[in-house]
């Protein structure tokens, strides 16, 4: 029985459905990759504003490209019309609350990453309007993903309003000038859902909830910020005004954007001096104890058309008494609203009628996910443009003029900074995180061959989140930069041939210009093409190459896999390692890992290497192969990392 299609796209089975759509695995044969293919309700597809809304989620997303935004590979019509999406098999974040309160270092680093994004949708003009955790995805690697746009409102133009009223969006996490129903919304108004999203990630509760939509949105503006340190005192002193910050009432008292959110949570955090700005604090609004509107069932998000003109009434009847005795005095918070405000909310009510309020379209998930922290993202203080160095089939690589990433010669940084290095060869972009300000800058690669040891990838993200939480753990000399991710297009198939391949077909570490030959072997097969058309032809080892050079790096190592009682190798394309020797000796003396060159353990060559081709370049580098192909053996490396550290720190020190 052959397979439903849409396009070239075979249905594999459903991963979830909602109010306006059906999202599926899909297999795209042309690739031989899974997809999520998000098809339009049936009942919807004749209707002209959820069509328009369908079709312009895919154009914005398009546009949007960003590290942290699900991309969209293709959109058509076939019965329906349908979106191609990255598939996310890491599950959602509130799949991952629902096991319980993350703590402090795994929620900051998730924080950090869509608030990249966020500023990124900003600055073009894009405002989500429906951030929730139901619509932030994880990828194989734990990396956090925004999806979902259906629903944004871009800042210019009249003709992008989805209702009447402009009320739209999921009760729980709906800022108050949302619920208003302004036109002007900015994208501080998702900066305080994002606020939501992080109370409720460190907490495991929100932190205004009630048992009907109308009384969840009247909390929002009604009542006092709650105190997240009553519920969980060990977060860092400074952490309580951060909140108080971030969920104001008045957009204006907000941060202006999701950058200054994560710096000023930072700044919190231990080993980092300096209290944030933030403001001046009422207080009212820092110390009034929260009204108890907050039924402990479950938060009500209505799936359809809500009649609330009876529940509106009943609301409005029920007297919300304050238990501050400031607040009896006639000094409640937020007064602005009075009685005006629950006219304007009740004529809300009225057309929330005819409405609804929109269910979270079903995303790509799978069940039973690990927690590991992600990959921390936050946006480099100034544009940075893909690095594509021109290469010809010429033997000595040559670094093209292109301007270098933003110098590390910069003012010490609170946080990590993501710099885009380039492309994979399905336009993927290749991260790098860069984390101290030293002249002498050592860079740490995990997944070059993604799919098949994805436990590089994921140590790669341990040892950024280690250092972000242990920043003066970095020598002052020392910049650390980590690229987590080198193959972001190779699919997950550890130990198999599948995982070591680009979307070309490409081994990324057989395309270096070391005794590069184009079907180098594969145990006892040369598959055709393994190496590239020539050396350098595959777009992530132009970006690597180029960007290793740029940075007139002193050390580079290679996470790779696998050894059975690890291994560390030194590069070396001749007769040897020319730089490479003592790099090795440091790394492996701070590990149970053996030190010797791999090809002379394997007898054979290694042809189109990349630790042999920079080490020909003068630059030393290292293989590290762990133990098995999905593990990271953390302690290990992390006492390696810092043993590397400590003697380019020294060096550089004259020591």
């Amino acid at each position: 029985m052959s397979k439903k299609k849409y396009g070239r796209y075979e249905i594999e089975s459903e991963l979830g459905r909602g109010g306006m759509a059906i999202v599926y695995l899909a297999h795209d044969p042309r690739f031989g990759r899974k997809v999520a293919l998000k098809v339009m309700s049936q009942t919807l597809r004749d209707d002209p504003t959820f069509r328009g809304r369908f079709e312009r989620e895919a154009r914005i997303i398009a546009t949007l490209e960003h590290p942290a935004i699900v991309p969209v590979y293709d959109y058509g019509e076939e019965r329906a019309p349908y979106l191609v999406m990255r598939y996310m098999p890491g599950g959602t974040l509130a799949e991952r609350i629902i096991a319980g309160p993350l703590p402090l270092e795994t929620a900051v680093p998730i924080i950090q990453r869509l608030a990249g994004a966020l500023d990124h949708a900003h600055q073009q003009g894009v405002i989500h309007r429906d951030l929730k955790p139901g619509n932030i995805l994880f990828d194989q690697y734990n990396n956090a993903f925004l999806t979902d746009f259906g629903i944004v409102k871009l800042v210019q133009g009249s003709n992008t309003a989805l209702t009447a009223s402009g009320v739209i969006g999921t009760p729980a996490y709906m800022s108050p000038e949302q619920i208003h129903g302004e036109a002007s919304l900015d994208g501080r108004s998702d900066i305080y859902t994002l606020g939501i999203i992080l109370f409720e990630m460190l907490t495991g509760r929100k932190p205004y909830r009630a048992d009907t939509p109308v009384k969840q949105m009247m909390a929002h503006v009604l009542n006092p910020i709650p105190h997240i340190r009553e519920l969980k005192p060990d977060l860092p002193d400074g952490f309580e005004e951060v909140i108080q910050r971030v969920l104001a009432k008045e957009r204006n008292e907000r941060f202006g954007t999701a950058t200054e959110l994560t710096s000023a949570i930072s700044q919190t955090l231990s080993g980092l001096a300096g209290a944030p700005y933030l403001g001046e604090m009422t207080p009212s609004n820092m110390h009034a104890e929260p009204v108890d509107l907050m039924i402990e069932e479950p938060t009500v998000e209505a799936e359809g058309p809500v009649t609330v003109e009876a529940e509106m009434e009943a609301a409005v009847s029920e007297p919300i008494e304050p238990e501050d005795e400031a607040l009896r005095a006639g000094k409640r918070p937020f007064l602005w609203v009075g009685v005006g405000f629950l006219g304007v909310l009740l004529l809300v009510a009225v057309i929330w009628g005819a409405q609804f309020i929109r269910e979270p379209d079903p995303t790509p998930t799978v069940r039973g996910v690990s927690l590991i922290i992600p990959t921390p993202i936050t946006p480099a203080p100034t544009p940075t443009g893909t690095i594509n160095p021109t290469l010809t089939s010429a033997p000595t690589f040559t670094p093209s003029p292109t301007p270098p990433p933003p110098s590390t010669e910069s003012a010490p940084l609170p946080t990590p900074v993501i710099s885009t290095i380039g492309q994979s060869a399905e336009g993927t972009p290749i991260e790098a995180v860069r984390l101290g300000t030293g002249d002498t800058v050592l860079v740490f690669i995990g997944g070059l061959h993604a799919g098949f040891a994805p436990g590089s990838v994921e140590l790669a993200n341990q040892i950024v989140a280690h250092f972000t939480e242990n920043l003066d753990d970095i020598p002052e000399e020392i910049t650390l930069i980590v690229v987590p991710n080198a193959n972001p297009d190779s699919p997950r198939a550890p130990g198999q041939l599948p995982g070591r391949l680009n979307a070309n077909g490409v081994d990324l570490n057989r395309n270096w210009d070391c005794r590069w030959i184009p079907n180098p072997p594969w145990g006892t097969d040369s598959p055709e093409g393994l190496g590239g058309t020539e050396p350098f032809s595959e777009p992530e080892v132009r970006s690597l190459a180029n960007f290793i050079t740029a940075q007139e790096s002193s050390a580079v190592i290679f996470w790779q896999a696998r050894a059975a009682l690890g291994l560390v190798s030194p590069g070396g394309c001749t007769d040897g390692s020319a730089v490479s020797q003592t790099l090795a000796d440091i790394y492996g003396g701070a590990t149970d890992y053996r030190i010797a060159d791999f090809e002379e353990l394997v007898n054979r060559e290694v042809q189109g290497d990349a630790t042999n081709w920079l080490d020909k370049q003068g630059i030393p580098a290292i293989s590290v192969l762990l133990t098995d192909y999905t593990t990271t053996d953390f302690e290990q490396n992390l006492a390696a990392v810092e043993s590397v550290m400590r003697f380019y720190a020294n060096q550089e020190a004259g020591e």
